[in-house]
């Protein structure tokens, strides 16, 4: 998904989730908008139920990973190109599956629908 004028690609989010303890590879991105911004939105499984206050923990620790690996991402928020990620971290089944086979839509691009 595109997000300003950067590609986050699935793998670069999966790399940034492996390294937050306590979230699972079962995630899909949203490319948003957001008062005329570009948004990133990443729903992603925990691995146990969480609290409110560890899955806000958990969120942060997601975006700080993603700002860190996406130079031009954290660059664009900075100067207001596009607006901060938003992590969503859903009990463990939450993410959206297809009821026919069980898989996780990975990217979800709501900017452009209807």
């Amino acid at each position: 998904v595109v997000i300003g004028a950067d590609n986050v690609s699935i793998d670069a989010i999966a790399g940034c989730v492996a390294r937050v303890e306590g979230l699972s590879q079962y995630f899909t991105l949203f490319g948003k908008s957001a008062a005329g911004q570009d948004l990133l939105e990443i729903q992603v499984e925990s691995l146990e139920p969480q609290d409110a206050a560890t899955q806000a923990e958990l969120a942060e620790q997601l975006v700080a990973a993603i700002l860190q690996e996406k130079p031009v991402m954290a660059s664009n928020l900075a100067t207001g190109i596009i607006a901060r990620p938003v992590v969503l971290v859903l009990l463990p089944g939450g993410p959206p599956r297809n009821p026919r086979t069980g898989k996780i839509k990975r990217v979800i691009e709501e900017r452009h629908a209807g």
